[in-house]
């Protein structure tokens, strides 16, 4: 059956394998700065800042990933098209939930992360989205590049 919010909290998360994911290593630490942040937010029940974080974070590794392998990205059957030509949006006008679409049909992030991905601000939702953006990393370090 399909697993529950709860179930998808219970996953206990020791460490962030940030160092595998297939970005400019460059990125590394500001990803790592954003997560400590992201913790501090929920400790400190600040539940839209976490969630703002979460979006910008989840957006830049996914954006990233996808420049670094961009045939890939565009030739996805849920990347965004623009309405008259059909064409393929460039990365800058793609949104987060695009990106997040196209992660998954890649197999970069599972149909977990995918399905968690959407929330409304409160500190509980904000503990979720965290959840979400530490299994996007790793579930991406393991898939590899």
């Amino acid at each position: 059956g399909k697993n529950t919010a709860e179930d998808f909290l219970k996953v206990k998360i020791s460490n962030l394998n940030i160092s595998k994911l297939p970005i400019e290593s460059c990125l590394h630490p500001i990803i790592e700065t954003r997560m400590k942040e992201i913790d501090k937010c929920i400790e400190n029940q600040v539940p839209l800042g976490c969630i703002f974080l979460c979006g910008s974070v989840l957006e830049g590794l996914l954006s990233a990933i996808a420049m670094k392998s961009p045939a890939e990205f565009n030739s996805a059957k849920a990347s965004p098209k623009e309405r008259d030509s059909l064409k393929v949006k460039s990365f800058d006008k793609w949104t987060l939930e695009n990106y997040i679409s196209v992660a998954y049909e890649l197999g970069y992030i599972k149909e977990d992360v995918k399905r968690f991905s959407k929330f409304n601000p409160t500190i509980d939702t904000a503990v979720l989205c965290a959840q979400v953006v530490k299994m996007a990393i790793n579930q991406i370090a393991e898939r590899g590049k």
